[in-house]
């Protein structure tokens, strides 16, 4: 990884807290969800997340939970299930903002990784030029 990648992306205006030693460090944002950041010989990595878990799998439990729960869900009064429909909306809703807010941020730092990678290639051609 270009040398103190994190500190370019706190110039972009995100918060980094870095989880460990090994230059792995992960990018908070709003509603409760992050980016885990950190490269190896294979380049840069990045790991959107909703809470503690991955964001594919934050995505599916629900679904899966509602899926499971149906059988259960259809003895309910219509009221009830009203207001459960209503609930699951806007939970649907709260992902796909979360989902925005992470993709954006993903694609941000992505662009910003080669961008700097790039001036760096450059840098060292021109030291190498004369």
């Amino acid at each position: 990884m270009p040398a103190r990648f994190d500190r370019t992306v706190e110039r972009l205006g995100y918060r980094v807290r870095h989880d460990e030693d090994d230059g792995t460090f992960a990018v908070l944002l709003p509603l409760w969800c992050s980016v885990r950041v950190w490269t190896d010989e294979r380049g840069l990595h990045v790991d959107p997340r909703f809470g503690a878990l991955r964001r594919a799998t934050a995505t599916w439990l629900p679904i899966i939970s509602l899926l499971l729960a149906a059988p259960g869900l259809l003895r309910l009064s219509d009221r009830t299930l009203v207001s459960l429909g209503m609930l699951w909306c806007v939970a649907f809703i709260w992902d796909v903002y979360r989902y925005v807010l992470t993709e954006a941020a993903a694609t941000t730092i992505r662009t910003a990784y080669l961008q700097r990678k790039a001036e760096i290639e450059v840098t060292r051609a021109v030291r190498a030029a004369g």
